[in-house]
């Protein structure tokens, strides 16, 4: 799955690869705009030191902190529980947590406490995050209201890496993979063309939203074309 991700920055990816070692134990902040394969890098790191797409077993836990019933069980409880009955099956199990900045201050709390208390254990956790937020504004502006994050929590991601939008050429092996899946013939200059048409007008780099978005709208077209029944001949006075 990792070699299914796009990175505009070979540096980030290089960083990122790092984490495919059972050694490393460090935790990862991913940060940058929406549709740039944040949560798909962290669940392909689990998907890779374990081996499944189940990313709800002993190993791994996913917890998107948007939504408020999964948020809940952010606390110091259920955390320390997961954890010991966790590491019974995992020399180092892996919580993956998307949107990191939903997080209430209590919350975030309970998460920086469980990440100093596994820190002392020789089978430490991982913590894959993720969020929108651009840091250089949260690490610059100090006000209180301006901090999506406490300083004691990002002082425990050992690794905050930007993920960057990509230009169209980079995303088209993607958009191809995905067209091929669903029996859709296009070829390279014109998806490239489709692609350029619905990049963003400064930076000239496109989402990967935008992508599945062209890529839906050409296999829709493909259908519908192929479903269109033929037209009849037209009549001839002789």
């Amino acid at each position: 799955m990792i070699n299914e991700c796009i990175f505009a920055d070979a540096y980030v990816e290089e960083d990122v690869w790092d984490f495919l070692s059972p050694a490393c134990t460090d935790n990862l902040l991913l940060w940058g705009l929406p549709g740039t394969g944040k949560s798909a890098v962290v669940k392909a790191i689990a998907y890779e030191r374990y081996g499944t797409t189940d990313l709800q077993d002993e190993n791994v836990v996913v917890l998107d902190c948007k939504d408020q019933e999964q948020a809940k069980q952010l606390n110091s409880k259920y955390l320390r529980g997961w954890y010991s009955w966790a590491r019974l099956n995992s020399n180092c199990p892996i919580l993956i947590l998307d949107e990191l900045d939903e997080l209430t201050d209590a919350q975030q709390r309970a998460l920086t406490a469980f990440i100093n208390s596994s820190s002392l254990d020789d089978r430490r956790s991982m913590v894959l995050a993720t969020t929108n937020v651009d840091l250089r504004d949260s690490l610059r502006d100090r006000t209180a209201s301006a901090k999506a994050f406490s300083d004691a929590l990002l002082s425990r991601f050992n690794t905050k890496l930007q993920m960057q939008q990509q230009l169209p050429a980079d995303v088209l092996p993607l958009a191809q993979r995905k067209l091929q899946a669903a029996n859709v013939l296009c070829d390279n200059a014109g998806l490239l063309d489709v692609l350029a048409r619905h990049c963003d007008p400064t930076s000239k780099t496109i989402d990967l939203r935008t992508v599945q978005t062209v890529v839906n709208k050409l296999i829709r077209r493909s259908t519908t074309t192929a479903k269109k029944p033929p037209s009849k001949p037209s009549l001839q006075l002789i």
